[in-house]
């Protein structure tokens, strides 16, 4: 029987493009939700025979919304927006390990777009919460991402022993 994936456990991975030969992905921090939506766009003529669909394309939307932090990472999509940089984007389900061969990898999809939105509302008696939108180039692909231990310990902490931490 399937289990049913929880969102805490699907995590969203960014980087530019331009710094791929140089940086490794990295976690937006305290990030509340992302959500990939597909959209094919059909026209329809109507005919003497009944409906024939056309395909217009497939469009492809991704968006995040976290809590603001004082660190560059929080202002690292608002600079990609003001850059007009094509960002790398991995959705990682850390609850599907991949196996014995890629034991620090994770299914994931991998997409490429650019940041089109980003929007910081101050509201006096709530957490700061940015939202920030992205219009993906092509069709994702589906993978195995791997994933530093240090990204899992920011998402979610590891079981500690009651002896003295090592350094």
């Amino acid at each position: 029987m399937a289990e049913a994936t929880q969102g805490k456990q699907v995590i969203l991975l960014v980087r530019r493009l331009d710094e791929a030969k140089t940086k490794a992905a990295a976690k937006p921090l305290f990030q509340i939700e992302h959500t990939i939506s597909y959209e094919r766009s059909l026209d329809t003529t109507q005919t003497k025979d009944g409906a024939v669909n056309s395909d217009g394309g497939l469009e492809v939307t991704l968006s995040l919304s976290g809590l603001a932090s004082k660190d560059d990472a929080n202002e690292y999509m608002k600079k990609a927006v003001k850059d007009g940089a094509i960002m790398e984007f991995w959705s990682v389900d850390l609850s599907q390990k991949g196996t014995s061969d890629n034991a620090n990898k994770y299914k994931a999809e991998y997409m490429r777009g650019k940041v089109a939105s980003w929007e910081v509302p101050y509201n006096v008696e709530d957490l700061v919460e940015i939202s920030t939108e992205a219009n993906i180039d092509g069709v994702p692909q589906e993978g195995y991402a791997t994933v530093d231990a240090s990204i899992i310990e920011k998402a979610q902490y590891v079981f500690a022993d009651t002896t003295v931490a090592a350094k």
